[in-house]
């Protein structure tokens, strides 16, 4: 459940079978001296925020945690 750093490798390209499109991921976003946590897709081979490539901002994401399940 660690950071994986963009430099080091990106994530699978997957189509989210709920929405019909690209996964979301939860990733780090760093544009100046801002550092945050956003949720972006990743579709071919690029970071998408709103349509919008996102690449030089996205510095590094997480795989997807198991969702809840109640008891």
């Amino acid at each position: 459940g660690g950071w994986i750093p963009c430099k080091e490798r990106l994530p699978e390209e997957k189509i989210n079978p709920v929405t019909d499109d690209f996964y979301e991921y939860e990733v780090t976003f760093k544009q100046g001296d801002v550092i945050d946590i956003r949720h972006y897709k990743f579709g071919r081979g690029h970071w998408w925020n709103y349509g919008m490539l996102s690449d030089d901002c996205v510095i590094a994401w997480r795989e997807h945690l198991e969702p809840y399940h109640e008891p």
